[in-house]
């Protein structure tokens, strides 16, 4: 769903970007027949997605230059599978967040922001889980909760979205 969303709004905003989606989890499950019915409310249909697990050849063969997860798992998963992805892998909220302390409307690069977004960022704040990092997944529940779900990752991906639409200006 955040991957759909994410390029969804950036292609809104005029952003070209490619947005990839792969899961630190079994990449066997098939796509929630709740979240497909929550995307189609949206108007986006990500029915023929195919889920993939997250590995190294992923980021290195087909490169990565912004990696956003859903939890702080999957940032200490991605961290530890991939050398030097630290610094340009964020949870969502942890993204949005720094945003809004830094301001959205900025110049530079997409380098240029992630090196702010990281400024006295540690490793160590990765440790445990935290609501105000993690997304909750709503995988084989109701669609009630997909909802809810996708209005949230609704707002962080408009955000992110923003963000890459002002360093892509």
């Amino acid at each position: 769903m955040a991957a759909a969303l994410l390029a969804h709004h950036a292609f809104n905003l005029g952003v070209d970007i490619e947005v990839r989606s792969a899961g630190t989890q079994s990449h066997n499950l098939r796509v929630d027949p709740a979240a497909v019915a929550v995307m189609n409310e949206h108007g986006l249909d990500i029915a023929q997605h195919a889920p993939r697990k997250m590995d190294r050849a992923i980021i290195d063969t087909e490169g990565a230059d912004l990696v956003v997860g859903m939890t702080r798992e999957h940032l200490r998963t991605i961290a530890t599978t991939s050398p030097g992805v630290f610094q340009r892998a964020f949870t969502a909220k942890e993204m949005v967040r720094s945003l809004g302390v830094m301001g959205v409307d900025r110049q530079g690069t997409l380098v240029d922001l992630l090196t702010d977004l990281g400024q006295g960022r540690s490793a160590r704040n990765l440790m445990g889980d935290n609501p105000a990092d993690d997304v909750a997944d709503p995988y084989g529940q109701s669609v009630a909760v997909h909802r809810v779900c996708a209005s949230g990752l609704d707002d962080l991906m408009r955000a992110i979205a923003a963000a890459l639409a002002s360093v892509a200006a």
